[in-house]
């Protein structure tokens, strides 16, 4: 079982968290909206959006899987990562309602998906190495009822890596599937339900990652390099703040920030 060393409950939701380590300016943010659903083997076209508790299960024939995403992580708004930082840290807290003792593996999404997918319309459930990556970025197991912390800091920096601009690192996170590692479900409560999900994130911006983030934001999207853009092409678009993650059906966002 892979649990985070910190305690992510020290920064409540809205909340923006500054500590100085040698010299460099160390942030923490919470964030609590994004997008969840759980798909079903035995009703392949039912729609589960608006369930209060998420539901993993293996059993054959009978299996659940669970998505999870949190969106408009990356940017330079308030309550947001910026491009160039260095993520020290990344916890997942959930409330669980049904323990279960072999868990779930955690697999970052490649394929798009909605708060409104189905089983079927994921093609008979989520594929691992085809809508996945396909090394589990967590194997969580031994989960017990109520809040437990998990570390995600790998899917957080896979994300980030490598991005020329904040809209193509909101753009690889996809977020994560569940999947049953046993026949013993695990369950725990939803964006919709009570204590929904939380992803705490401890970074710092290195000297000079800010000039160089800024410079690489602008030669991508600057007028003479984005013609696209008046057309909404979406390698390009800056989308509006209500609209900035086309891919996700039934999205909640709300910015973090003092």
């Amino acid at each position: 079982m892979h649990r985070a060393t910190n305690d992510p409950a020290t920064v409540e939701l809205g909340q923006l968290l500054l500590m100085r380590v040698d010299d460099v300016t160390t942030q923490t943010l919470a964030f609590g909206s994004g997008v969840d659903t759980f798909v079903r083997q035995v009703r392949p076209t039912t729609n589960y959006s608006a369930a209060t508790t998420l539901q993993i299960d293996g059993d054959a024939g009978f299996a659940f899987q669970t998505l999870l995403a949190f969106t408009d992580l990356f940017g330079d708004g308030p309550g947001q990562i910026p491009l160039g930082a260095t993520i020290t840290s990344a916890v997942l807290t959930l409330n669980t309602t049904n323990s279960s003792s072999p868990g779930a593996s955690l697999y970052r999404m490649t394929a798009d998906w909605a708060g409104s997918s189905t089983w079927s319309s994921l093609g008979d459930g989520v594929q691992i190495g085809t809508e996945t990556h396909a090394t589990a970025d967590l194997v969580a197991r031994f989960v017990t009822t109520g809040l437990g912390n998990f570390d995600v800091t790998a899917s957080l920096n896979a994300w980030l890596s490598g991005a020329s601009t904040s809209d193509d690192a909101n753009l690889a996170n996809k977020g994560w599937v569940f999947i049953a590692n046993g026949t013993d479900g695990w369950d725990f409560s939803s964006f919709e339900g009570t204590a929904g999900p939380v992803l705490t994130v401890s970074y710092y911006v290195p000297a000079g990652a800010t000039e160089a983030a800024v410079s690489r934001e602008l030669a991508v999207t600057s007028p003479a390099n984005r013609e696209g853009d008046v057309l909404g092409e979406a390698g390009f678009r800056h989308y509006p703040h209500e609209d900035r993650e086309p891919g996700f059906a039934n999205h909640h966002h709300w910015d973090l920030f003092v």
